[in-house]
């Protein structure tokens, strides 16, 4: 048994060193995606594999070890074929399709990963955040558009979950990234920059904040607001139907009950759920600043007629911001304009 675990690490490793090296050479067009992803397959993959086989394995570890020669041990391909047989016969093993999943991944087979992790989340009811992050990887290896698409949505799913994760926290900076919000993609690699781990990570993730600074300027000058208004913004699941692919939501910081808005951010709807950074660069008037006007009044509100102010049959959530607190706002979008 030690001649097989050896050979399924080292074919681990070899898989991984594989898929991750080409990624290494970063490509402008590709930017960060590529580069980092090379590193998280060649630090991740062999440790998670290893994992994944420790809880799905029915191996008795206890029993007497028989001695194996090296040419009888079975291929990465043949290993691949003996789990497809054991999940044909036990369709419903969660563990097992995302251990597939993750094993088809490394050997480049994204298509079929995809189909394993698809399977698992069906198994868990949508639930499983492994199986979001999974399929949400498998989809972007084979179509980068889907950083917007329906990939986006299961790396934000998962970080709702698992807000620490370092997959979901580098895919969900990626997807910030994308769509040109930096400050969101500074905010979770700053986050997994904080957890360490090898140099070669720290000093990539380094570099791409260093890169987001560069473009968002000098920092907010120091006082209540230094660190922005975080907010996540999220919409009930029982008003989903009711918005379409192309409404605006704005975010919007006011003073009061009925005052103008402060500052404000727009977004497509389509990237709830989604969490966002309000600060001085937000503000509605050149020279407005956040800092010192206290307690604040923090709005979300799907637009129908994709204006700032609101409209009967908009879709809102409103919650207090109190300045002595750094602690992020939620808001669930779950009334209506008009409405009783």
């Amino acid at each position: 048994m030690t001649v097989f675990v050896v050979l399924a690490l080292l074919l681990a490793v070899g898989a991984a060193l594989a898929v991750s090296l080409p990624l290494l050479g970063r490509r402008e067009s590709e930017g960060v995606t590529r580069s980092w992803l090379g590193l998280s397959l060649l630090l991740l993959l062999p440790a998670a594999g290893g994992a994944l086989y420790l809880a799905s394995s029915d191996w008795d570890w206890d029993a007497p070890a028989a001695p194996v020669a090296v040419d009888e041990a079975p291929s990465l391909e043949a290993l691949v074929a003996q789990l497809e047989q054991r999940l044909g016969e036990s369709p419903d093993d969660l563990d097992g399709w995302k251990l597939l999943g993750r094993t088809r991944a490394v050997t480049g087979n994204f298509a079929g990963a995809g189909e394993a992790f698809a399977r698992a989340l069906q198994l868990s009811n949508g639930e499983d955040p492994e199986a979001m992050v999974g399929y949400g990887e498998a989809l972007v290896r084979q179509d980068a558009s889907q950083f917007e698409g329906e990939a986006g949505r299961l790396f934000e799913q998962a970080l709702q979950v698992l807000p620490d994760d370092p997959r979901a926290l580098w895919y969900g900076g990626v997807t910030a990234w994308r769509k040109q919000n930096f400050v969101q993609a500074r905010a979770r690699w700053q986050t997994l920059r904080q957890m360490g781990g090898e140099p070669e990570v720290m000093a990539f993730l380094d570099e791409r904040i260093a890169e987001i600074d560069a473009m968002l300027g000098p920092a907010e000058p120091s006082g209540e607001l230094s660190g922005g208004i975080r907010v996540l913004v999220e919409l009930a699941p029982a008003l989903a139907g009711r918005v379409t692919p192309d409404a605006m939501l704005f975010v919007l910081a006011r003073k009061g009950e009925r005052g103008p808005p402060l500052a404000v951010q727009r977004r497509l709807a389509s990237e709830l759920p989604v969490e966002i950074v309000l600060t001085d660069r937000d503000a509605m008037l050149p020279g407005t600043s956040l800092t010192g006007v206290g307690a604040l009044r923090v709005v979300a509100r799907i637009s129908s007629s994709g204006q700032p102010v609101a409209s009967p049959g908009d879709l809102f959530g409103e919650v207090a911001y109190d300045p002595s607190s750094s602690d992020r706002l939620s808001i669930l979008i779950d009334r209506q304009v008009g409405a009783d």
